[in-house]
């Protein structure tokens, strides 16, 4: 879930002092050995780093039944916020990879996570987005993950749908289908709009505003900084992906109703 002061904040420590973040990751990538950066360098989400990856870590098991041969794809591991708690969990029949499109971070991970073990990689992909990526090359509606087909039992996507326009949202959900095995899970996290959520927003943080693209929006000038959808095109999109939801969909706490989790909602499907 995003907090948008504290993601503000480190965003504008980087966009005032771009060289001087820049050497200062480059160098806590080079030293030490530890996994879990500093909290000025969680970019991805602005919460604490340990707190947000356990959460998600939790959810893949509880909800995924992520267990420890799992192949597992992270779309958008950011910072490596959930990898780091794979790190133990998997076995070596197990593996673990992830790509973002900052180069920050898939750096990071690779330097901190995927040195220590051999069955994670990371990857950097050049996709446009205008809230984080806004010189990107390759367009995120019709870009290929780079991965084989039905090769990976396990693909989770947090927060990062969140910040796709449809066209790049129903891609995704398709290159998913396309990398899972049959009968493979995913679970992909969501700012659902449905009755209850439109009753809380309001007197929430994320108070999202319809356009006229079917999607909704807190900052219309930069819709990608954080998308809702409604559900029934969530559904219709999954339907299209060849992917069948596995359970009710798991409302979260973002609108402020009572959500059965934290954050946003979480949509967990199996590959037909």
């Amino acid at each position: 879930m995003v907090i948008p002061n504290a993601r503000v904040e480190i965003r504008d420590f980087a966009v005032r002092h771009p060289r001087v973040y820049r050497i200062l990751f480059k160098l806590f990538c080079r030293l030490g050995t530890n996994p879990r950066p500093p909290q000025l360098f969680n970019f991805v989400g602005g919460e604490q780093y340990h707190e947000l990856g356990l959460g998600h870590f939790r959810n893949l098991c509880g909800i995924a039944g992520a267990v420890a041969d799992d192949r597992v794809l992270d779309v958008g591991c950011g910072i490596g916020r959930v990898a780091v708690h794979f790190m133990d969990y998997l076995n070596s029949a197990g593996r673990y990879d992830g790509f973002d499109i900052v180069a920050l971070g898939v750096d990071w991970c690779n330097r901190r996570i995927a040195r220590r073990r051999h069955n994670f990689r990371f990857r950097y992909v050049d996709l446009y987005n205008a809230e984080y990526n806004p010189s990107g090359q390759l367009d995120a509606a019709t870009f290929k993950f780079p991965y084989e087909d039905a090769c990976f039992s396990l693909v989770f996507a947090t927060s990062v749908l969140t910040h796709l326009l449809p066209g790049a949202a129903l891609n995704y959900l398709k290159e998913i289908s396309r990398v899972l095995e049959p009968g493979g899970r995913s679970l992909v996290t969501f700012f659902v709009i449905n009755s209850e959520s439109r009753r809380h927003m309001p007197a929430s943080a994320f108070d999202f505003q319809p356009t006229n693209g079917q999607f909704w929006t807190m900052v219309p000038d930069n819709p990608e900084a954080a998308i809702a959808f409604d559900e029934n095109l969530i559904r219709d999109m999954y339907r299209q992906a060849n992917l069948e939801l596995q359970s009710p969909i798991h409302y979260g706490s973002w609108s402020g109703r009572n959500g059965a989790v934290g954050g946003q909602d979480i949509v967990l499907a199996a590959k037909r």
